[in-house]
């Protein structure tokens, strides 16, 4: 937290001197980081900031310059949650440019600042090799409306030469924070980035931990990783690249990796751990990472970034074909197919077509009866979770006509069996007679006969058509035990 002071009415930073007339604000403000690296962001956190509250934030870089030329806090944007009126810009040090210094914000109206980013191009110093510089940046202004809790930033900053100490003073009213934070933006901070990796269930699938921003080569890095929710999925292996040392320590859900390698100079980024994950049930669920430990090429720690998340996305297993037999699949008129799905699941719908024409089927595994010659298509739809699939058997059933034919009620049973025989012809007959196999016969064409002894009896019948003798015949047609 930046340290706080108290003053009277006459309010001097950075050598300016503000004449307030605001009693005291009753906010408390927190100024982060300690230590600025790479391109980090100033955050001013606060609380307690109301409408009218008189608002100054200060930026002041001091550095050693490190050639001749223009130097200083070259660019930058600063975040502000809320609305100004009355707004003042300024800097100033003792060796100016005198170029102007340009600020941008959504309005472009400087009696008033809407709440969002500023960017401005700052004023920058003359100065010479080894001289020791320091410029003041501030926006002023009073609070007219916004959020009385939230986080004021200075983004993105660019200082020209990257290492120096920046104050940063904040006034609200007649309180004011001051923080002095060391920058160093020639030392990039690592971070960490885990792949989206996408797995049906039940399959495993690969992906990278990567390092980005090594400014200084790598010599050792520790993480950790964890997936959030591990009846998702879970870590099966983890494997070092070439070059690299150590033993992953693996469990369902984490992975805990200590490494060493020798690699000097700027590495822009670097896989450093191979993951295999298992999909176990769909869904999904963060892959997280945390960065403990990173040593450079000279054994200095890096900063340690941020860790940036991963999803693993489970998918269901692919829905199996849609598929089915029907027994027989060719008979004489009229006959009947008994029809079997054959896929192990269980779809919520079945819809069957049967290619003669007569009504559809809605049951798993029906029986149909053909009654029309000719080839048919069958086809079969199911209704799944996923959606609708649907399969076509093109001239799956084969039905043919003869003139004279014949069934029965039952096939097979136990003795004494009584069966029922029916018999038709495709134009009018006469003088029907059954021979049932078992050395009896019986006038047609529709008549009965019990069976008393066991065995496998072919049965035949024949009838008088348009004067000539005509027959049909079904072998082993009867088993009786």
């Amino acid at each position: 937290m930046g340290g706080k002071m108290k003053s009277g009415t006459f309010i001097a930073i950075f050598g300016l001197v503000f004449v307030l007339v605001y009693g005291v604000s009753g906010a408390t403000v927190d100024i982060t980081p300690d230590i600025l690296y790479g391109q980090m962001p100033v955050t001013i956190s606060y609380t307690g900031l109301n409408d009218t509250d008189w608002i100054s934030l200060g930026f002041q870089p001091t550095y050693v310059s490190e050639e001749s030329g223009f130097m200083g806090l070259e660019r930058a944007f600063i975040l502000l949650p809320f609305n100004l009126t009355g707004v003042w810009f300024g800097g100033g040090d003792g060796n100016i440019t005198g170029e102007p210094m340009d600020f941008f914000s959504e309005t472009y109206d400087f009696s008033g600042m809407t709440e969002g980013l500023i960017y401005f191009n700052l004023m920058k110093n003359v100065s010479a090799p080894g001289e020791q510089v320091t410029s003041s940046y501030y926006i002023a202004g009073e609070k007219e409306s916004g959020e009385t809790t939230g986080q004021m930033g200075l983004l993105l900053p660019l200082f020209n030469p990257p290492r120096g100490i920046l104050n940063v003073t904040v006034l609200i009213n007649e309180d004011v924070w001051q923080k002095d934070i060391p920058y160093m933006q020639d030392i990039s901070i690592p971070f960490a980035y885990v792949d989206d990796v996408t797995v049906q269930s039940g399959n495993t699938v690969n992906g990278n931990l990567t390092l980005y921003d090594l400014s200084n080569g790598l010599t050792l890095y520790n993480a950790t990783l964890t997936i959030e929710d591990d009846s998702i999925g879970h870590f099966t292996n983890a494997v070092l690249p070439n070059g690299f040392s150590g033993t992953p320590v693996i469990s369902a859900n984490r992975i805990d990796i200590n490494a060493t390698t020798s690699m000097h100079g700027t590495i822009a980024d670097i896989p450093v751990l191979d993951i295999t994950y298992l999909g176990v049930n769909p869904g999904s669920s963060m892959v997280n990472i945390t960065l403990n430990r990173v040593l450079d090429s000279e054994g200095n720690e890096y900063p340690v970034g941020e860790g940036y998340p991963g999803t693993l996305t489970v998918t269901p297993p692919p829905s199996p074909e849609v598929d089915f037999i029907g027994t027989p699949t060719k008979g004489i008129v009229p006959f009947n197919v008994s029809f079997q799905y054959l896929p192990a699941d269980s779809p919520s719908a079945f819809n069957w077509s049967f290619g003669d024409g007569t009504p559809n089927a809605t049951v798993r595994n029906p029986v149909h009866t053909y009654w029309t010659p000719g080839s048919h298509n069958v086809t079969l739809t199911v209704n799944r979770t996923a959606g609708l699939n649907t399969t076509t058997k093109a001239g799956y059933i084969e039905s043919k006509e003869v003139t004279l034919w014949f069934m029965s009620n039952q096939t097979s049973g136990t003795a004494p069996l009584m069966v029922t025989f029916n018999g038709t012809t495709n134009v009018p007959s006469s003088n029907w007679n059954y021979y049932f196999g078992d050395g009896l016969s019986g006038p047609g064409p529709n008549t009965t006969h019990i069976y008393t002894t066991p065995g496998t009896y072919s049965v035949k019948a024949t009838a008088d058509i348009t004067g000539a003798k005509n027959s049909a015949i079904r072998y082993n047609y009867i088993s009786v035990t």
